[in-house]
Order: C-alpha cells, then sequence, then structure tokens
C-alpha cells in the first residue's frame, strides 16, 4: 500500500480545478471559477461540508484549453445525491463550447440508477460513451473459510456485487477516466464498467469549460453534487479508493491544498 502522503502528492499534482461547493462555485486549485449561465438551487449539508443542490447550473471557462485527442488521459469525479430524478446527460465535465453536442468529457446519471459518462467527441451524433447500472448493486461483504486435506486452513475477506435492485437514495463517489480511446467509470470506488474502442475521430476545437449541467438549452442538474474534480492524468485505481475513504470522502484541504 502507497504511503498516504504519497498518494496525496501524487492526486494533488493531477487536480487541474476542484470544487468543494461549499455555498459558492469556485475552483480552489486552478481558479476555474464557475461564473457563466449561473441557475443556482441553493446548497445543503453534503458529504464535506456543503453541497449543490440538483436544478443548478453554471460554467466557468477554463484559463488552459486544450484539445481532445486519443492520446488524451483524463479523470472527472465527486459525490452525486441521487433521489430517483429524470436524466441528465451532462451532469457535470468539460465541454468544447455550449452548443447542442458540446461534450468533451462529462459524467451522468440516469433515473433508473444508471451511470454514463461519455463524449460527444465530434459534431455529429457519435456519442461515445460507457453505461453501468452501478447505482443499482448493492456490496455484500462476506468471509470465505476453506479447509484442505491436509487440515490446513486459510481465510479471505471478500464482497459480493449483486445487481438488478432499485437505486438507493443517497450519495455515491463517481469517478470516470479517459485514458487515449478507452473510458472507465468507477462508482464507490470499484470499477463499474469499461467502454469498448475505437472512438470516434476527436473535433479539432478546443476543450474550453468545465460545466455543471448544460448551458445549451438551460438543461439544469438532476443530482445533488459535492467535492467536483477534474484532472488531465489519470487516477489510479488506488488513489480514486484513497478519494473514496470507506465512504466519507475526502476535501482538498486533505490533498495538502488550501
Amino acid at each position: 500500500m502507497t504511503d498516504e502522503n504519497i498518494l496525496r502528492a501524487s492526486i494533488r499534482g493531477k487536480v487541474v480545478s476542484w470544487y468543494p461547493l461549499d455555498g459558492n462555485l469556485n475552483d480552489v486549485a486552478g481558479g476555474n471559477d464557475l461564473d457563466i449561465g449561473l441557475g443556482v438551487a441553493g446548497f445543503a449539508p453534503g458529504k464535506q461540508g456543503q453541497m449543490l443542490l440538483k436544478n443548478s447550473r453554471a460554467a466557468g471557462l477554463l484559463t488552459n484549453p486544450f484539445p481532445l485527442t486519443t492520446s488524451n488521459a483524463l479523470s472527472i469525479g465527486g459525490w452525486v445525491y441521487y433521489d430517483g430524478t429524470p436524466s441528465a446527460l451532462n451532469l457535470f465535465g468539460i465541454s468544447f463550447d455550449f452548443s447542442s453536442k458540446n461534450t468533451a468529457f462529462a459524467m451522468a446519471i440516469t433515473t433508473g440508477g444508471d451511470v454514463h459518462p461519455g463524449s460527444y467527441p465530434n459534431s455529429d451524433d457519435e456519442q461515445y460513451f460507457v453505461e453501468a447500472p452501478a447505482l443499482t448493486v448493492r456490496q455484500c461483504p462476506v468471509t470465505v473459510r476453506v479447509t484442505d486435506s491436509a487440515g490446513n486452513k486459510a481465510t479471505s475477506e471478500q464482497v459480493l456485487r449483486i445487481g438488478g435492485y432499485a437505486p438507493t437514495n443517497g450519495f455515491y463517489f463517481v469517478v470516470a477516466r479517459f485514458i487515449g480511446e478507452t473510458i472507465d467509470v468507477f462508482v464507490d470506488g470499484l470499477l463499474a464498467g469499461t467502454s469498448t474502442p475505437p472512438m470516434p475521430d476527436p473535433r479539432t476545437d478546443l476543450i474550453s469549460y468545465f460545466q455543471i449541467g448544460q448551458q445549451f438549452g438551460g438543461v439544469n442538474t438532476n443530482c445533488g453534487l459535492d467535492e467536483l474534480f477534474f484532472c488531465q492524468a489519470p487516477l489510479t485505481e488506488e488513489e480514486i479508493l484513497w478519494l473514496y475513504n470507506d465512504g466519507n470522502g475526502r476535501s482538498y484541504v486533505e490533498l495538502g491544498g488550501s
């Protein structure tokens, strides 16, 4: 297991923007505050401090826009508070502009509990995504004990994941990674789904905005949001588990940030 100080430093070095959403829309890591097209429904107690309530919308111009290529490595994530509201295909993430097909890499949660990170890599209808029914899964810890013919005993702690349940209202930690042509999604620290390349050829426009909700058509969020982040690098599975923190989450201050 990696030393916590090394994990903190590694994650902090990858983070471009971090939004605690503690009563405001400020970026405490990179200065990419959300100050465009605001529609703030309010704030309430969250996973860490406060969270932004659903039915909100905001955007911010990135200080350093960059292209989407098949060589990119990106991570987006944070806590969502699900309560069975309708689907919204841009809950939070990065975008090229404010057109109808503006999503470069964004997270979505459907009304049925599917987690859906994806991209409109070009101006056509070629959405590239992975969708996993992760909120319908229950995790059941079990202890496996075995004894061989010589009487030797061994014990192993395991977690069974059983799908098909109705989604439960509450907080979920969702992280999506874009690595080359592959998108994968983690829910509550565990891998929930992976896309199948190839990805459609991306457009040449620069990724210029971070959005909560979607500016095009005034589409608001369908979940509460807390401790959102964006990285121009892939978080490791160990880093994702550390941020999940057994369901307690982490703040940017815990990374050594101010």
